[in-house]
């Protein structure tokens, strides 16, 4: 099947805009052409819980594994990664088992400390 976009319709294809929820986490601007294909254009993944409880109108409900945090747990999450990058040694190594433990992984470009066995 090939890819729908602007670029695959004639020019002067009318279309009409559309907001497209698959769950409450995601906010799809789509294109929609007449003859039914449509293009997302734009797309907002939502991971704040206050927004996410607010998105009324999805199709579904979240996909299991789609983060949601409170404002606090954004705050805390920040100063551990600041915490790690400012660290080195046990005390790094340390922080990054904390993160781990508490937020079931490490944050982008902070590499896990190598095994001591």
């Amino acid at each position: 099947m090939a890819e729908v976009s602007p670029r695959s319709k004639p020019h002067g294809t009318p279309f009409t805009w559309e907001i497209r929820k698959p769950h409450p986490g995601l906010i799809q601007f789509c294109v929609v052409f007449p003859d039914g294909d449509h293009w997302v254009w734009r797309q907002v993944e939502l991971h704040d819980a206050e927004k996410v409880a607010s998105n009324t109108g999805a199709l579904a409900a979240l996909p299991s594994g789609w983060e949601v945090l409170t404002a606090e747990e954004r705050q805390s999450r920040a100063g551990l990664r600041q915490a790690i990058e400012r660290s080195s040694g046990p005390v790094r190594d340390n922080l990054i088992a904390e993160y781990e433990s508490r937020f079931g992984g490490l944050p982008d470009g902070i590499k896990s400390p190598p095994d001591a066995s």
